[in-house]
């Protein structure tokens, strides 16, 4: 194997390594997503005191994840696929 061969296996292995965990964080956003919708549901029982106090911030994470989502598209567009 001549040495412009081994850039290019070690390229496609890092690229490879780079799409898994980008898939990876998709997965994780949809845990997030999951999450945040449970918490949403806490928040609103309006049998406990603290009724709707985390609305400004659940708000805040979602627009969060919403922009994380994007640029995690955008960056399994970016890298080279096989």
């Amino acid at each position: 194997m001549n040495y412009q061969n081994s850039i290019e296996l070690n390229s496609l292995n890092v690229n490879e390594a780079k799409h898994k965990l980008l898939d990876e964080l998709t997965s994780l956003e949809s845990t997030i997503v999951n999450k945040l919708n449970i918490l949403r549901a806490l928040d609103q029982d309006e049998s406990h005191s603290g009724c709707y106090d985390l609305q400004d911030q659940l708000l805040t994470m979602a627009c969060s994840l919403s922009d994380l989502s994007k640029v995690t598209l955008r960056a399994k567009k970016i890298v080279p696929s096989k």
